[in-house]
């Protein structure tokens, strides 16, 4: 398609503003492979080996980037997932706000922003899902 992931990711946000759930859940799995680039174990910090072995003047690998640098790109591309849960939130799709939760658990190794978070807790309470609740805060 040619898109980036901040282009993903301002498409998610327009959807979210306009309440459209739908288009937020199907653009999540396009997000996917860019918040995958930023999990922290594609970190230089994460292969100390590699980063003694690239001054050996043996072949050269590509160098990874530091975990600093994947934070930055990880925070830039965060606010999607709060965009959808608001969505989410505001639908009362409360399945889809879990699912979106733990699909970015997995993708970026990270826990979610907490205001995603939040906001997942408010429509699973409305739900009366108090189990869920504590599952969710407890990931």
């Amino acid at each position: 398609v040619g898109l980036t992931g901040q282009d993903w990711k301002l498409i998610l946000i327009a959807a979210s503003r306009g309440g459209h759930w739908k288009v937020c859940v199907g653009t999540l799995p396009f997000l996917a492979p860019y918040v995958k680039e930023t999990h922290p174990m594609y970190a230089r910090e994460s292969f100390p080996s590699l980063s003694s072995s690239s001054s050996s003047g043996g072949l050269s690998r590509p160098s990874r980037p530091s975990l600093a640098r994947l934070n930055r790109k990880y925070e830039r591309i965060a606010r999607a997932l709060t965009a959808a849960i608001l969505c989410f939130e505001a639908r009362s799709q409360y399945a889809w706000a879990i699912r979106a939760i733990d699909d970015w658990i997995e993708w970026s190794g990270r826990r979610p922003r907490k205001e995603a978070v939040a906001a997942a807790c408010r429509v699973l309470a409305k739900r009366y899902r108090r189990h869920e609740v504590v599952t969710l805060v407890t990931k």
